[in-house]
């Protein structure tokens, strides 16, 4: 009987609870209750103002009896269907408007059961700044067809004694194209395997060029080819043997027998003949010395200089006669652009003055000297210095030049660049501007004495393998430089090609901010106006070469700080320099290798582009004003019909 009951009871316990149900609920399509209450919105606000599209600082705040799982905004104050597009299930906090002015934004909040909110509203003044008039402006043409193509000025790699070479090194330096050996013949008591020369007990020559032919034979497996520098007189040869340098370590005294060097310098290219071939060696670069006007180089008179140069060219065009004198001997890269030199050895030439009787003077194929300058801005003037120093000579009229060394000798505080270049946006920007000029100044090429960490690129590096891959073999553009207001002591300049075969509307850019002074600042806003750019426009792409892209310099300088590096001479290494584990004490070596992954992702060059396509006006002109270029900032920018 009590089982009975308490069956009862709990039926009518169901029954009543059905009831209490069924009298607050409608059955939905499935039998089952349906939700009818509409969410809340408690909070909407937006900022009073803006300077941008893109409002932030949005907040908006819905309730629910359930849950609240989506959030609509609209400019339009129609109420969306709950199965409408653009629902969101996380409460927004920025909106983009479509145009400026008061804008007026609505709101709903809808559940899972498809209950939509009542609107709410809020409203913003949206007004842009006043435009940033640009620093500089540049005016190309890119309808024109080129002025002249564009070769690399970085194509050749110093050595300062020779070394073997790989075909890495060439893979990691797609720009050199040479390999220059300096000190190739001797003349170094610390390195007595170069010493091409030798006598016996009885004072007849003995020659070792195979010292020399590995180094030789590496360069042209590399796929190089080899720029020897003929420098300076082998010990045995040397009038004064003891005369050493202090600063470099080489015999700086004149040959004590100039039959002697003679021969030696015509079997020293007979060899090269019979193991290369006399065609291949002419397609060679050569130099005689190295800075002759530089007392640490040479002790000899002027007219000493003369005689040994004069017999250089004697010995290699007996060694060569069938390939009419097609060796190039360049006469030592003079160290000052202001060398009496220059326009001496001008003006024996022009007179047909020779040191041996019956032969006549070469004119060299191009004239080298030194830039060590920290200021790549002021290389004009030694161009400048040069040409004028040779104008009065018509034979050299047109001579082409060169940098055979240089860049950076040493930093702001006088410490010692090893690699003589900066491995910081400041290197970048210097090889921007320095590229630039040796083109407009039609330079045939300069030499790097380093590249940096081969698998992890400076900015400097960078520089170059942009330029390399975007302007080189192009056809140079026709670029107006108007400036507006740089920053102080900013330079702000590039250069502008069509690629080789490309269609109207394809251009590649090089875009740099230089300033001589590291702790500069000055951030340049620039306007690239075109000419003659197709009815369907172009997009752009770019890549960055500054202090925060492809550069891991901030991050290893801040990681190094506290780490000492060995003294160099009376000054120590500089923490810029080109290699960053330059002089570093082994500490800071095994940083870097701990870190090197981090370097080497913060040093990639990145493709960054905008999907919209720029369209000109009716007149083919069409105004571009690409991100800022910040202090030492490089930019390259392809522009390409859509």
């Amino acid at each position: 009987m009590r089982n009975i009951l308490r069956i009862f009871r709990l039926a009518v316990a169901l029954f009543v609870f059905s009831t209490v149900f069924a009298c607050n609920s409608s059955p939905g399509a499935s039998g089952t209750a349906t939700d009818r209450i509409v969410p809340v919105i408690t909070v909407f606000t937006l900022p009073l103002t803006s300077s941008t599209l893109l409002v932030t600082n949005l907040v908006l705040v819905a309730d629910d009896n359930v849950a609240v799982t989506g959030y609509y905004l609209s400019t339009n104050g129609v109420t969306p269907e709950a199965s409408a597009a653009g629902w969101r299930v996380v409460a927004p906090v920025s909106y983009t408007f479509a145009s400026p002015g008061t804008m007026t934004l609505y709101a709903w909040a809808k559940d899972a059961a498809g209950n939509v909110s009542a609107r709410q509203s809020v409203s913003v003044t949206i007004t842009f700044p006043a435009a940033v008039a640009p620093t500089a402006i540049f005016e190309i043409n890119v309808a024109e067809s080129g002025t002249a193509l564009i070769r690399s000025p970085w194509d050749t790699w110093a050595l300062w004694t020779p070394a073997s070479v790989s075909s890495l090194d060439a893979t990691n330096s797609p720009m050199i194209r040479y390999v220059a050996f300096f000190n190739a013949t001797g003349g170094m008591p610390a390195v007595p395997e170069n010493e091409l020369y030798d006598e016996d007990a009885a004072g007849n020559p003995l020659y070792h060029f195979e010292r020399l032919t590995s180094k030789i034979d590496s360069v042209l497996a590399a796929g190089f080819k080899p720029y020897i520098v003929l420098s300076y007189t082998p010990l045995k040869l040397a009038r004064d043997p003891a005369a050493i340098s202090t600063e470099f370590g080489t015999n700086t005294s004149p040959p004590r027998d100039w039959n002697k060097y003679y021969n030696y310098i015509k079997a020293f290219f007979e060899n090269l003949n019979l193991t290369y071939g006399a065609g291949e060696v002419a397609s060679w670069r050569f130099r005689c010395t190295t800075e002759p006007d530089n007392s640490a180089w040479w002790s000899g008179t002027m007219e000493e200089w003369f005689t040994f140069y004069d017999y250089t060219i004697s010995a290699a065009r007996a060694a060569n006669p069938d390939v009419n004198m097609r060796i190039n001997i360049n006469p030592g890269n003079y160290m000052s652009s202001t060398s009496p030199l220059v326009a001496a050895l001008a003006a024996r030439i022009q007179a047909g003055t020779f040191s041996i009787p019956g032969e006549s003077p070469v004119v060299p194929s191009v004239i080298s000297f030194s830039y060590y300058q920290d200021d790549p801005s002021k290389i004009s003037t030694a161009v400048d210095t040069i040409r004028a120093a040779l104008a009065p000579y018509p034979t050299f009229a047109g001579i082409p030049l060169s940098i055979d060394e240089g860049y950076i000798p040493d930093d702001e505080n006088g410490a010692i660049m090893y690699s003589r270049l900066d491995g910081t946006e400041l290197g970048g920007a210097h090889f921007a501007l320095l590229t630039a000029t040796m083109v407009e100044q039609n330079m045939l090429w300069g030499a790097l004495w380093n590249t940096g960490a081969a698998d992890v690129p400076p900015p400097a590096r960078n520089v170059l393998d942009l330029f390399q891959q975007l302007l080189v073999g192009g056809n140079r553009l026709g670029w107006t430089k108007i400036y507006g207001n740089p920053a102080s002591n900013n330079v702000v300049g590039g250069l502008a090609v069509r690629p080789a075969g490309a269609s109207a509307g394809q251009v590649r850019l090089m875009l740099f901010n230089y300033n001589v002074s590291r702790t500069a600042t000055g951030v340049e806003s620039v306007l690239l106006r075109l000419r003659g750019v197709p009815a369907s426009g172009v997009k752009m792409t770019w890549y960055r070469v500054d202090r925060n892209h492809a550069n891991y310099s901030a991050r290893w300088l801040a990681d190094s700080a506290g780490i000492p590096r060995n003294a160099y001479t009376a000054s120590a290494l500089s923490p810029f320099d080109l290699d960053p584990i330059d002089g570093i004490i082994q500490e800071g070596v095994d940083l870097w290798n701990a870190n090197k992954p981090i370097y080497a992702a913060l040093s990639k060059v990145v493709q960054e582009s905008e999907p919209s396509v720029r369209i000109p006006a009716a007149d083919g002109t069409l105004e571009i004003q690409p991100p800022d270029l910040p202090a030492h900032g490089v930019m390259f920018i392809k522009l390409d019909p859509p």
